[in-house]
């Protein structure tokens, strides 16, 4: 029997000229023809859909990070003006200053762009030098130290070596007696994380250079360790290519910069 298509002016495709029955089969054939037909269009189409999405979505998030990096940059310099003539703090402030300067280092934790600090711990790898913290040298402790007279403290660095899990704390100062005596205080420790914010830090020695200081703090070197041990445990709570902020279990926050010719 001829296929109806055909009586009515359509050719038939041949894959299916045997089996067109009626007009309604036929469309119905064709349709399906056509569509595979335009399959590759449609994949092509919907290809280009999503990588049209995927590029928005990055812009997006590429949008959102440097507007992110912009507005830490902005809390930074406002920190950076809030220390101007503190010491690092750590000879006291008043109350209200310090709460001041708390509150931008918590802004600033909201900007952070590591989520996972110690997952990346490159981020922190080299040394920082000490802008800001909450442990305070006041009453007996600076008499005992003799800081009012005769002992100038200079930087508090901190150099991280992510190879060997080690962290070094050095606390530099000069002795005002017979001159100028450059000294360092250096207390070595080893830390692991414990979770994506946390490591925990164990204390492996200290000492005093040059060695005559070692002999003439002796009896103050417990008054010292008191202050500058960093045993426990401390989050990563902002870290980037320049600044980094700490709290340890003390309740004691750091807030610290990228020394200058590691940069």
């Amino acid at each position: 029997m001829p296929c109806s298509a055909a009586m009515r002016g359509v050719t038939c495709p041949s894959n299916i000229t045997n089996s067109c029955r009626s007009p309604m089969v036929f469309a119905s054939r064709l349709r399906a023809t056509e569509r595979w037909k335009g399959h590759g269009a449609y994949a092509k189409h919907d290809r280009t859909r999503i990588h049209s999405q995927a590029s928005q979505m990055e812009n997006g998030m590429m949008t959102s990070s440097i507007h992110e990096a912009a507005e830490a940059t902005e809390i930074k310099q406002k920190i950076s003006r809030a220390l101007e003539g503190l010491n690092r703090g750590i000879f006291g402030i008043q109350a209200s200053r310090q709460a001041a300067i708390l509150s931008l280092v918590e802004d600033l934790e909201q900007h952070t762009m590591v989520s996972e600090p110690t997952e990346h711990l490159q981020t922190v790898q080299g040394c920082w030098r000490l802008l800001f913290s909450t442990i305070k040298i006041q009453g007996v402790k600076k008499t005992r130290l003799g800081l009012r007279e005769v002992v100038s403290l200079g930087d508090f660095l901190q150099i991280i070596d992510t190879s060997n899990s080690a962290a070094v704390n050095q606390v530099l100062f000069s002795l005002n007696l017979f001159g100028r005596l450059p000294g360092k205080l250096t207390i070595n420790a080893t830390y692991k994380a414990v979770s994506p914010l946390r490591v925990q830090v164990t204390f492996a020695n200290a000492k005093l250079e040059p060695r005559q200081l070692q002999e003439l703090f002796a009896s103050q070197l417990d008054v010292l360790l008191s202050i500058f041990n960093p045993e426990g445990w401390l989050d990563i709570t902002y870290v980037d290519h320049s600044h980094r902020v700490g709290r340890d279990q003390k309740g004691n926050v750091f807030y610290l910069e990228r020394c200058p010719h590691a940069a």
